[in-house]
């Protein structure tokens, strides 16, 4: 059961609804014509413009809050118009999460033990809590304190708040150098870095720079 639908597509923009609000934004890869019409897409509670310099931000109508509570496949998030034109969560992932579910819960009864699971990159947490649904001891990991907490926000929702969630906030590469030096090793770690990012004291993240010494650490544990 979810809360969200794609409604269309095209033109460089998607129409999606979570729970009862339907949001427009920019999607850049969307480059055919809409199935829908123009009185269709105008339903939407809130448009998201890109800036020519850079950024954007949300214009009018502003009918859709600030944040509200879905239900998005197994997980209860809360969702907010971020200034980035995110919302906390990246929808496609629902069959992923789906998956996570069921292969912490298989490496529990096959092994006798809960899998240990690294989540770098992990923004609002719905892999780390999908994986912790399954059984995982999971450490949830993101350069941005205030998206660790929105994380675990979420986790008290999902009832995941009691310990199985460990939360670190910090630069990914530098945490798997000292994870190496400790001995440290996980079952599995998720991976899903942005194209650009900065860590917590400022350091720049380049995708096309950064991926193989960051897939060389990982493979480390």
């Amino acid at each position: 059961m979810t809360d969200y639908e794609l409604l269309d597509s095209g033109h460089q923009a998607k129409l999606e609804r979570f729970g009862e609000w339907i949001l427009h934004r920019p999607s850049p890869q969307a480059f055919w014509a809409p199935r829908l019409g123009q009185e269709d897409w105008a339903r939407a509670h809130a448009r998201y413009e890109r800036s020519s310099q850079g950024g954007g931000q949300w214009v009018e109508p502003l009918r859709a809050p600030e944040s509200w509570q879905c239900q998005i496949g197994p997980l209860s998030l809360e969702l907010r118009r971020t200034g980035f034109g995110h919302v906390g969560v990246f929808a496609e992932q629902i069959r992923f999460w789906e998956w996570i579910t069921a292969a912490a819960a298989k490496f529990a009864r096959q092994r006798g033990r809960a899998a240990r699971v690294l989540n770098l990159f992990a923004y609002t947490g719905g892999s780390s809590l999908a994986a912790a649904m399954g059984g995982a001891e999971v450490t949830h990991l993101d350069a941005s304190r205030g998206v660790v907490k929105w994380a675990s926000e979420n986790a008290d929702r999902n009832d995941l708040g009691t310990g199985s969630i460990r939360w670190i906030v910090d630069d990914a590469l530098k945490f798997l150098r000292r994870e190496e030096r400790r001995g440290s090793h996980y079952d599995a770690i998720i991976l899903d870095p942005p194209s650009f990012g900065r860590g917590p004291r400022g350091e720049v993240w380049k995708l096309e720079e950064g991926a193989a010494e960051l897939l060389d650490a990982v493979v480390a544990l």
